[in-house]
């Protein structure tokens, strides 16, 4: 029998600290694609992939101008906050692993400063940053145990967040474990070494990106409080399945008499976001972009997944994602045994991994002190149903 959160509780008020962080996080992740110019990120369309959707990208702004005004308006008012600082881009573009799965993980920063669980810049402190960057780098590393329930979860929360506890001996033992380039772990070691610096820094640049944000959220202010209302109004704890069904996450990982809190995303407006934890101090935390279902509903469903089909398709036609699936089909199995049984270093099967994730044909489900992936069955159905429809057609043109 799945258990069921006590309560689901909507709030009315954007998470001021998400919505900065979200803010700076997509001002790097578009400079790391290489976007032609910075101001290219303020003009960006809110729709990415237009041949999935049945209108132009230019109708679609045009249908929700109020969320493309704030957009602009926030990204003009941040990038000069943002731009000319690669220290900061590049601690935002640290993905933390231990089992090769970046694919699925927050960059290594936004992660640790939502495990603070504050709403805002003001209730930052040097404890609660130290706090969420060790409780990130501990978990990635794998010197946590995840599947911890109860007073057991709370105790070693305790122990291992304690600041007081905090060393740099600890930290790079736990650095040394995590999958990242040798680059990297110097940035990450020189960013624990300087902790006092970077607390200021981060909570004076969070508090100007949750002024940009506060400034310009009279522009989507009805539709945040429409979602907010359609959210309330639906917040049930069989939607909250659903929700966790979409994003392919276990609900039965949170605890069993925490609430769910959700707040609606404006910076974040086409996503979907679950945080989950086995600790009663940080918030099980859900953020639901107010486009989502809009955007969801204008998608051309004939052409999606004709798009995803052949994503799948080039996904599958690499021998070693081909193994990956089949070893897959026989039962669920964690980075480090995939990559023992077919031979490959953790980068290589990672980039693997992370071309099947995003082809949706493989989920990443944590248990205990290892991170399991699973076959998506349902979708290597669908391209099955794709693939045999063609056979269909291609039957009848014969008789």
């Amino acid at each position: 029998m799945r258990k069921a959160f006590p309560q689901v509780i909507v709030h009315k008020a954007p998470h001021a600290l998400s919505e900065a962080v979200q803010l700076a996080l997509s001002y790097y992740t578009i400079l790391a694609e290489g976007m032609e110019t910075p101001a290219a990120w303020e003009e960006a369309h809110l729709i990415h992939r237009a041949e999935r959707f049945t209108l132009p990208p230019e109708q679609i702004d045009a249908a929700f101008a109020d969320v493309r005004a704030y957009l602009r308006r926030c990204r003009a008012n941040a990038r000069p906050l943002l731009e000319g600082d690669p220290q900061l881009g590049a601690l935002f573009q640290i993905r933390l692993s231990g089992m090769a799965e970046d694919a699925q993980l927050e960059p290594f920063l936004p992660s640790a400063l939502m495990l603070t669980d504050v709403e805002s810049s003001e209730q930052l402190t040097k404890p609660l940053f130290i706090r969420g960057c060790l409780m990130h780098l501990y978990a990635m590393a794998g010197m946590m145990d995840l599947s911890l329930q109860g007073e057991e979860a709370q105790a070693q929360y305790h122990h291992v967040s304690d600041p007081a506890r905090f060393t740099m001996a600890q930290v790079m033992r736990a650095v040394d474990l995590v999958q990242i380039t040798d680059a990297q772990r110097m940035t990450l070691l020189r960013f624990f070494q300087d902790m006092d610096a970077w607390t200021l820094r981060m909570t004076a640049l969070l508090a100007k990106l949750e002024t940009v944000c506060r400034t310009h959220y009279p522009l989507v202010a009805d539709r945040f409080l429409s979602k907010a209302a359609s959210l309330d109004s639906q917040s049930s704890d069989e939607q909250a399945y659903q929700w966790f069904a979409r994003m392919g996450q276990d609900k039965d990982a949170a605890p069993s008499d925490a609430p769910l809190h959700v707040w609606p995303a404006a910076i974040a407006y086409n996503g979907l976001d679950i945080q989950l934890s086995p600790w009663h101090a940080v918030r099980q935390r859900m953020h639901v972009g107010v486009l989502f279902d809009d955007l969801s509903r204008l998608q051309d469903a004939q052409r999606a997944r004709e798009g995803l089909t052949q994503e799948q398709l080039k996904a599958l036609a690499d021998p070693t994602r081909m193994g990956i699936v089949r070893m897959l089909a026989q039962r669920p199995c964690y980075v480090q045994e995939m990559a023992d049984r077919l031979g490959l270093t953790p980068a290589t099967l990672s980039h693997h991994l992370r071309v099947l994730s995003g082809a949706l044909l493989v989920w990443v489900q944590p248990q205990g002190r290892q991170s399991y992936y699973h076959l998506n069955a349902d979708e290597l159905a669908a391209l099955t149903g794709d693939l045999n429809a063609l056979v269909h057609i291609a039957r009848e043109e014969t008789l």
